[in-house]
């Protein structure tokens, strides 16, 4: 057991070889690389994975940055050989671009140079990115604390998104929904939503519509190491989010499209992109063409879902930072979906009352090879802690809400 400033360790932190900073999906993929995380997680289940060697606690990077570095630097210390580390959000990111000196010292990882990084989180940074570099986005305008005029120049629908996603799923703005962006349909709805931004102290984006449902959304995932190679890559297609058109993913799938990845790779060649990325585009459906929507790079729900399938970009990013020999991995299976299951059944819910999908096509969208978010078959106990932890809190409210005996209700 190690003890550090504000933080502490379980299990044996010798023995681990990487550090997670991040989610369920994220150390499965790890694991499955025959790697031992050490799991930071907000989700006290999440290292109850049987692939989780240990756990430390640290300052989240979203509420406090420097004390977060701080913290992470002194668990980087404790360790041997300088591990590994897999960053899975934006304040990660940002926290590892702003500090990336001291932390290499602790650690291994590769990142984009700290400008683009910057670049990429910022959305109205990304649109000058975008100008510069000639990149397929979407027509977009940049919505202040100043700014008055709410009329988009393509009409309804039109989309609002944040500047900056760090703290967005941990803010009040959006309520209980877990919205990544919002669509609009008109200006009365567009006003409501701007004022919800400005009252949260959110600069927004207003973005033209690419027609098409979520499932006309693509992905371009990749590792590329300090000299440029791409050691692995694949393409996957969202089958469904919550809510719709919206939200958050409920649905994978992976796919082969030709044409997505050698957009992918044309414009990590434009950015000159070192490290892990997803880049997100979008394919309307009048024209075909393909837009881009959004460039991140770090780790994801994704990786799991890629690791099934064939290729394990956590587990290439480790061979190639520990010096191992390069192993590209490009061919991978299809016909494996991944499903968020609470989140999919209110996505599909959502589908079929707006009469957007059949039951029949529904059922049939579940046939095939799954995996899920949370549960499997091989890695049971983080499902069935948590669910213990539900029962026993339930139990809880129901002993402390019920009349004391011989007492008026």
């Amino acid at each position: 057991m190690h003890r550090l400033p504000h933080s502490a360790v379980s299990g044996d932190a010798t023995s681990c070889d990487c550090v997670v900073l991040g989610e369920l999906n994220l150390v499965r993929a790890a694991g499955m690389a025959g790697l031992r995380p050490l799991v930071v997680s907000r989700n006290p289940f999440t290292a109850r994975s049987r692939y989780a060697a240990g756990e430390a606690t640290v300052t989240a990077a979203v509420e406090d940055m420097e004390r977060s570095a701080e913290e992470l630097l002194a668990l980087g210390r404790s360790m041997p050989g300088r591990p590994v580390l897999y960053f899975s959000n934006d304040a990660h990111l940002l926290m590892l671009a702003r500090h990336r000196s001291e932390l290499l010292t602790a650690f291994r990882f590769l990142l984009a140079e700290s400008e683009l990084i910057e670049d990429l989180v910022d959305k109205s940074r990304f649109q000058e990115l975008a100008r510069r570099h000639l990149l397929p986005v979407p027509g977009s305008i940049l919505c202040d604390d100043d700014a008055t005029d709410l009329d988009p120049p393509w009409g309804f629908p039109c989309i609002v998104k944040p500047t900056s996603r760090v703290g967005w799923f941990e803010s009040k703005i959006m309520g209980r929904v877990p919205h990544k962006v919002f669509k609009v349909s008109g200006r009365a709805e567009l006003r409501e939503w701007a004022a919800r931004l400005r009252e949260g102290g959110r600069a927004f984006i207003l973005q033209e519509y690419v027609e098409g449902g979520d499932d006309a959304i693509f992905s371009y995932h990749a590792y590329v190491n300090a000299s440029g190679r791409t050691l692995g890559w694949f393409v996957g297609k969202k089958v469904r989010t919550y809510p719709m058109d919206t939200g958050r993913s409920t649905c994978l799938e992976l796919v082969h499209d030709e044409e997505v990845r050698q957009l992918g790779e044309s414009i990590l060649g434009r950015l000159g992109f070192r490290g892990v990325v997803k880049i997100d585009f979008k394919r309307d459906v009048r024209s075909g063409r393909l837009f881009l929507l959004e460039v991140n790079p770090r780790y994801n729900i994704w990786h799991y879902l890629g690791a099934v399938c064939g290729v394990n970009l956590p587990g290439i990013c480790h061979r190639d930072l520990t010096g191992g020999a390069p192993v590209p991995e490009s061919t991978y299976r299809t016909g494996i979906r991944w499903i968020s299951v609470p989140m999919d059944l209110k996505a599909t819910w959502s589908l079929i009352r707006s009469r957007k999908l059949r039951v029949g096509a529904w059922i049939r969208s579940y046939a095939g090879r799954k995996i899920y978010n949370r549960f499997a078959w091989n890695d049971p106990m983080p499902v069935l802690a948590s669910g213990s932890s539900a029962i026993v809190r339930r139990l809880a409210r129901r002993e402390s809400s019920a009349p004391i005996a011989g007492t008026r209700t």
